[in-house]
C-alpha cells in the first residue's frame, strides 16, 4: 500500500505544508545568533554557550529558556551599546506573529534576569533604558575552546588535500 502526501507530511494530526515548513525554518533561521557572536562567552563570572543555551555559574549548568538565549545573543552582539524594544521584537517575534508583545517580552527579560542573578533594580548585567530598551553593562569576553594537552590542531585545508 502506497502512502500518499498528506500522510508522509503529517505532524500530530496536523498535516506539514510546504509554506508552513518554510515559515518556521525563517522562523529558525531568525532565531540563531548572528555570525559574530561568539559560541561561548563569559560574562563576569558565568559561562553562556549562545547556541546551546547553556549557562554554567559557580560549576552548575543550567539551560536557559530559548528566548531569553535570543535576547542574551542579541545583547552579547550589541555589548555596552543600547538595544530598543523593537529590535528585540523583530528577532523574537516575525512580523506575521500576533503576541502580546510588552508581556512576553517583560517575562522573557525577568527569566534572562533570574538565570543571570541580576536585577532591574540594581543591574549588574543588563541594565534598562526606559522607553527605550536595553544595554549589557557587563564585561563580556569570548571562550576559547578548550584543546586536550598534545592534541594537534586540525587544519582542514591540509585535510582536504589527502589522497584518498
Amino acid at each position: 500500500m502506497t502512502r500518499g502526501p498528506s500522510q508522509d507530511s503529517r505532524r500530530g494530526d496536523f498535516p506539514v505544508t510546504r509554506r508552513y515548513a518554510r515559515a518556521t525554518s525563517k522562523h529558525r533561521d531568525a532565531m540563531q545568533p548572528t555570525g559574530t557572536t561568539p559560541k561561548v562567552v563569559r560574562i563576569r563570572k558565568l559561562e553562556v554557550d549562545l547556541h546551546t543555551g547553556n549557562l554554567w555559574k559557580n560549576g552548575v549548568r543550567t539551560k536557559l529558556p530559548e528566548q531569553p538565549r535570543q535576547i542574551l545573543a542579541i545583547l552579547v552582539d550589541n555589548a555596552g551599546k543600547p538595544v530598543t524594544r523593537e529590535t528585540v521584537r523583530k528577532t523574537l517575534w516575525p512580523r506575521d506573529t500576533f503576541v502580546d508583545f510588552e508581556h512576553s517580552l517583560n517575562t522573557a527579560m525577568m527569566r534572562l534576569r533570574e538565570a543571570l542573578g541580576d536585577s532591574s533594580e540594581h543591574p549588574r548585567f543588563i541594565e534598562t533604558l526606559p522607553r527605550r530598551g536595553y544595554r549589557l553593562v557587563a564585561p563580556v569576553e569570548p571562550v576559547e575552546p578548550e584543546v586536550a594537552e598534545g592534541a594537534i590542531p586540525l587544519n582542514w585545508s591540509q585535510i582536504s588535500q589527502l589522497p584518498i
